[in-house]
């Protein structure tokens, strides 16, 4: 016994408008599956600009101030460390 086919999603043709927004609902069929309206001019009032995308590796860099006037950096965050100056132990307290 063959299992019923589905039947092919109609063909449908999008409305044209050029100030209203399109109500995705409109475009759905039987099934759920949406029929997805292509954008072939935009409003007017809008600008299009197009950019290269790259990207960047950040990392946060700590900076260090003993009481001695020394400043360094550390790449982790640290409660207490050494003054590579006077070699006091500190405790980093974190400002805002």
């Amino acid at each position: 016994m063959k299992s019923p086919q589905k039947p092919a999603a109609p063909s449908v043709e999008m409305p044209d408008r050029d100030t209203d927004m399109l109500d995705a609902r409109e475009y759905f069929d039987s099934d759920d599956s949406a029929i997805v309206p292509s954008i072939t001019r935009m409003p007017e009032g809008y600008e299009v600009e197009e950019h290269r995308v790259g990207q960047a590796v950040g990392q946060w860099v700590l900076q260090l101030r003993c009481q001695c006037g020394r400043r360094w950096f550390e790449l982790k965050p640290v409660s207490t460390t050494t003054c590579p100056r006077c070699a006091l132990l500190v405790y980093v307290e974190m400002q805002e």
